[in-house]
């Protein structure tokens, strides 16, 4: 599904604008230009609204509070949304004149067999500057191919695009860098939970074991009230224990969670430790490392003198030549004078003739004696062969001046990939080392006490699980007999048999369906990885386990992610997010808030390329600064489907956003 127009009004920055996604292109790379201010993350903010009643990155930038506590919209049709309407969204700019104001933005989808419209709104009254809500008699509209959707509108829309879930298909630069870093585990679980249905099976699951323990087992006690006391101990039993296991092993794995958090943590303080006492030797490689580049420095130097003379050198020969060539270009001027710097037959000529070669006028004896003595002159006649040799030099020179230019270059580049191996270095080497040592090595004996007590605390929660498990079986067996021996019972036993038949086909299902996403999602990811990733030396393994944890590691076996660059852990982060989708069935757009905020050198221009790449079997819309398009201009002209110009205005006291289409 794609997304085609959105248009926005009294919106923050935007009062009335337009972007039109549709394109001719076999890719879908969407880019919305602006300045720092101009609206780029409020365009997205816009979106989400539309979608959820709510933005979402405004967690991460103050817009301001809105008191509008108390306040009743209402007539929302049965009606999907009932929130009040955050009174900031409504743009300042309405602040100038009283009146009543309505704020909208429209989305427009369209899929292949399907034309999603949703249309929100919200209606505001400004008086003496003051903003408060109004009631607005639709805050929702949707239609689904052309018709209107009446009732649960806001369900259309989660079914396409689930709320809980936007931060997988909504990105910004800080996350799509950290987010393989901080929500490897938890994160990428609930998501693929989610989108694949084992969240739904679980949540089944979960309520055939309430219809056990909070109907049956209470029809059991009543049937049973006044006569076999045990029947009723049993079960209540049988109840804890089942409560008391699901509880467990919610606490086992928050104790995993944490372990494997502690886990990460520790092998990043080992390998600093690694790295320190590894110091004298980083340290002489440093020392090496500055040493080259202070020759490299030097060479270049060198290089840039020598250019600047041949440069200096050739400005001469250039201006020298200027002059020779404009005596032909300005033979007809009336100018008296004589010009020097004139080539030998030229003024034998003029004496032969006893006429100027300027101005065609007759020569005065005195004029002819002054051109016989210059014939004797280099410094004011050249000569057929030095003429010659000027524009060899000129061209030598030209040649020998490009030379230099690629040396240079040369040079440039080996500076930049020392300097880039120093800063890697660098990372590794703090200024104080003994105490730096010793704060790592004390760490790393507090997380390794910290993940012995997990440990124990795994092993105890699990110990615990397996004695009542165990106690679980003894008292379902009693109850299976008590149930067998009592006839008046046989309905009870077999709507337990059945609640139990399905729990155990829903957890041989849930098993193989693991074992099938994981499968997918690993063989989806890694196709994606080779096709984008430019270091292909540089990533060996990548696994989905069954647990939903994504394991990337190098050739040794060393887990990676951390050890990758800003570039490649976006590429990977997008990677996983298209495979999840592929395998759950969703075909949503990917929106990206300035991807390029963490990355420099050459993943700046090749995530644009594996963007394009990647937007070609999904709609993919970012944002980026004016410098970082004007970067990038020769390139997204040709890769991006559309740009769109964010243009800000001042009007009274408050800017507002207009929007240009480049392509």
């Amino acid at each position: 599904m794609k997304l085609t127009k959105v248009e926005i009004a009294n919106y923050r920055q935007y009062v009335n604008a337009q972007f039109d996604f549709e394109n001719n292109k076999n890719s879908e790379l969407h880019v919305i230009v602006g300045k720092m201010g101009s609206g780029k993350t409020t365009f997205l903010e816009a979106v989400n609204w539309a979608l959820f009643g709510e933005e979402f990155f405004s967690t991460k930038r103050h817009y301001g509070p809105a008191d509008i506590n108390n306040i009743e919209t209402s007539l929302d049709s049965g009606r999907n949304s009932s929130s009040v309407p955050d009174i900031g969204i409504l743009s300042k700019i309405r602040l100038q004149n009283d009146g009543d104001y309505r704020t909208y933005v429209k989305l427009v989808f369209v899929g292949e067999k399907e034309h999603l419209r949703i249309n929100r709104n919200a209606k505001f009254l400004v008086s003496n500057g003051k903003i408060s809500p109004s009631i607005e008699a639709v805050p929702l509209s949707v239609f689904l191919n052309n018709s209107p959707v009446t009732v649960d509108r806001e369900l259309e829309i989660q079914k396409r695009f689930p709320k809980d879930l936007r931060e997988h298909f909504f990105f910004d630069g800080e996350s799509l860098d950290v987010y393989l870093k901080e929500a490897r585990g938890t994160h990428i679980k609930r998501t693929v939970e989610r989108l694949s249905g084992i969240s739904n099976i679980q949540d089944f699951t979960d309520f055939l074991s309430g219809v056990r323990t909070k109907v049956i087992y209470k029809e059991l006690r009543n049937m049973e009230k006044k006569g076999n006391n045990r029947l009723e101990e049993i079960s209540r039993k049988i109840e804890v224990q089942e409560r008391t296991l699901k509880e467990l092993n919610t606490r086992l794995e928050e104790a995993k969670q944490e372990k494997e958090k502690v886990t990460r943590r520790l092998e990043e303080v080992v390998q600093k430790l690694q790295s320190l006492q590894d110091y004298e030797q980083l340290k002489s490689k440093l020392e090496q490392l500055e040493s080259e580049k202070q020759a490299k420095i030097e060479n270049k130097k060198r290089l840039i003198s020598e250019k600047l003379l041949l440069t200096l050198d050739e400005a001469s020969y250039l201006f020298g030549w200027k002059a020779v060539e404009e005596f032909y270009k300005f033979a007809g001027t009336k100018e008296s004078s004589i010009l020097k710097e004139l080539p030998r037959p030229a003024v034998e000529r003029m004496i032969n003739e006893k006429t100027c070669a300027i101005c065609g006028s007759h020569l005065s004896e005195e004029l002819l004696n002054i051109l016989y003595k210059s014939l004797t002159s280099e410094s004011l006649v050249i000569s057929e062969e030095y003429y010659n040799l000027l524009k060899r030099t000129i061209v030598k020179n030209i040649y020998q001046i490009r030379i230099l230019n690629e040396q240079i270059s040369v040079v440039e580049k080996e500076i930049s990939e020392i300097d880039k191996n120093l800063n890697e270095l660098s990372k590794n080497l703090p200024n104080d080392v003994s105490s730096a040592l010793e704060q790592y090595q004390n760490e790393k004996i507090e997380l390794e006490r910290l993940k012995e007590n997990i440990q124990q605390k795994i092993y105890d929660i699990t110990n615990n699980i397996k004695s009542i498990q165990k106690e679980l079986e003894q008292n379902k067996r009693e109850l299976q007999e008590i149930l067998e021996s009592n006839k008046s019972l046989a309905i009870i036993k077999r709507q337990l048999e059945f609640v139990q038949t399905l729990e155990d086909i829903l957890s041989r299902g849930l098993g193989k369906l693991r074992q099938i996403i994981s499968a997918d999602i690993t063989s989806h990811t890694k196709e994606y990885i080779n096709r984008v990733m430019w270091k292909k030396d540089i990533i060996d393994s990548i696994a989905f386990t069954e647990e939903f944890e994504l394991i990337v590691s190098d050739k040794s076996g060393v887990i990676q992610i951390k050890e990758l660059s800003g570039g490649e852990r976006s590429i990977l982060t997008l990677a996983l997010a298209l495979a999840i989708h592929k395998t759950a069935g969703v075909s949503i757009p990917i929106f990206i808030d300035r991807p390029l905020t963490n990355i420099s050198g050459e993943s700046y221009y090749e995530l644009i390329e594996l963007l394009s790449r990647f937007s070609e079997e999904r709609q993919i819309i970012i944002t980026m600064t004016d410098r970082e398009y004007d970067d990038l201009k020769e390139r997204l002209v040709k890769l991006a489907s559309t740009v769109h110009y964010l243009n800000t205005e001042k009007k009274g006291d408050y800017y507002i956003t207009t929007v240009e289409r480049y392509l």
